[in-house]
């Protein structure tokens, strides 16, 4: 083949390169489309089955008047005091189910919370000292549940070895977003007692993440589930977990020291002082979220990452071919093989779709491996082009898929790869003389692009 035309189709293929990114990047758009159809799915499910849920309590809400003296003489004013537990143990476990909306696939889950602990009987002395009255008919145990439209059924509840009918909603609706409260604690909170125990049974459905708030002095939680892929996240993570095909099963312990939200506090204007408890309340959460073992929209979208890194590498396998051997490949059979090359993305996507990701790039890659080393073969007639063909595209999908399956390591395992791909690439062209493929001059006569040499290459 003369050079002049080399350079030509050289130049001509560079173009069709670009121009198939066009393509990419449309694909590439359908797979978040794809995605957002996904999360608009599980936004559907998780609102009619119940979304995350977080625990906050009890909490012991007991309002008082203090006399206070000014320059008009003595006024009485009310304040609300809030306690908080000394001992809390969260025991429980959490039964996952899957829910499908067309073809999504959603996590979802019912939880059985244990939850024990006591109170130290309240001492208002130590909170305000003297001149105060205690309102003990006013005061209110609070639990904060971030959405109390997944309760299962009536929470059973005791306080002091008393059942007790929890009333919904919460009268702290500036500290807890949610929940549900339980009256009527004159008598027991009168009690010479120094300690008040408390137990509730909480039967919750819930979906993707289940949170906790350490509000004990001493907190200690456990669950434990058949789902075999959690992520432990939020400021604290478990003392102890352990993770086997048949699930976890986790223990956290917190101390009071560990958080920034102090055990009683009191307020007369609420808001300014429980923005700053809610606040800390929201960062001293933790718990579990149950993760899908495979996101195929992630891994679809990072392979359209490396199209253009595809496209590059075959078309040159292909030149490669043209100069070793002396063919000649027309520009619309490069045009064609790379728009195969693009088509295995959408194929990956949508069979992802329907049988899960490592049966789909096997199915999309087998594909469109025949295809492109079928095409090639119909082109140039010679068993060892397709052969070779065969074999770069077959390495190009399996080193794909190893960059796939990696994540702390992709960018190095990639690295390593594409400077072996590059010294490969100069290895098999060390011997082309580059003045005679680039050597031409392009100019207009007569409305006519013309090209020609512009050394002489003897």
């Amino acid at each position: 083949m003369n050079m002049n035309r080399m350079t030509t189709k050289a130049i001509m293929v560079l173009v069709l390169t670009l121009l198939l990114l066009i393509p990419l990047d449309l694909i590439d758009s359908l797979i978040e489309e794809r995605k957002d159809r996904q999360v608009s799915a599980n936004f559907e499910v998780r609102d009619q089955w119940g979304t995350e849920q977080s625990l906050t309590g009890p909490i012991l809400r007991i309002p008082y008047r203090k006399h206070l003296e000014d320059n008009n003489g003595f006024l009485s004013k009310t304040f609300t005091a809030y306690f908080l537990p000394d001992t809390l143990s969260v025991t429980g476990t959490i039964s996952p189910e899957i829910r499908y909306r067309g073809i999504y696939k959603i996590v979802v889950y019912q939880a059985v919370l244990n939850i024990s602990g006591e109170f130290i009987k309240p001492d208002f002395a130590t909170l305000e000292g003297d001149g105060i009255a205690v309102q003990w008919q006013a005061a209110v145990l609070e639990i904060g549940l971030e959405n109390p439209r997944g309760i299962r059924q009536e929470p059973v509840l005791q306080l002091a070895g008393i059942d007790y009918k929890p009333i919904p909603t919460v009268l702290s609706s500036d500290l807890l977003s949610a929940g549900f409260h339980v009256p009527n604690l004159d008598w027991i909170l009168e009690t010479e007692e120094t300690k008040i125990p408390f137990s509730i049974t909480l039967k919750l459905q819930g979906s993707d993440r289940l949170n906790i708030i350490p509000v004990g002095t001493s907190t200690a939680v456990s669950l434990s589930s058949t789902w075999s892929n959690p992520s432990f996240d939020g400021a604290y993570l478990p003392v102890q977990r352990t993770i086997t095909e048949q699930g976890f099963s986790a223990h956290w312990y917190v101390s009071y020291l560990n958080r920034n939200f102090p055990p009683q506090w009191k307020t007369e204007s609420k808001r300014g002082v429980h923005q700053t408890i809610h606040t800390a309340f929201k960062n001293s959460n933790f718990g579990i979220t149950l993760l899908v073992p495979v996101d195929f929209y992630q891994m679809s979208t990072r392979s359209t990452k490396y199209g253009i890194l595809f496209l590059s590498l075959t078309f040159i396998s292909i030149i490669l071919f043209e100069v070793h051997y002396k063919l000649d490949i027309h520009p619309m059979q490069y045009l064609l093989v790379g728009l195969a090359l693009c088509l295995f993305y959408l194929l990956l996507i949508s069979l992802s779709e329907q049988v899960g990701f490592l049966l789909a790039y096997l199915i999309a890659s087998g594909a469109t491996i025949s295809l492109i080393g079928a095409y090639i073969h119909s082109a140039v007639k010679k068993v060892t082009v397709t052969i070779i063909n065969f074999l770069v595209t077959a390495s190009l999908y399996g080193y794909l898929y190893i960059l796939l399956q990696l994540q702390d390591y992709a960018l190095l395992v990639g690295s390593i790869g594409l400077f072996m791909i590059l010294a490969l690439v100069m290895f098999l062209t060390r011997k082309i003389n580059w003045y005679l493929l680039i050597a031409t001059t392009v100019s207009f006569k007569n409305g006519k692009l013309s090209l020609g040499n512009e050394v002489n290459p003897g």
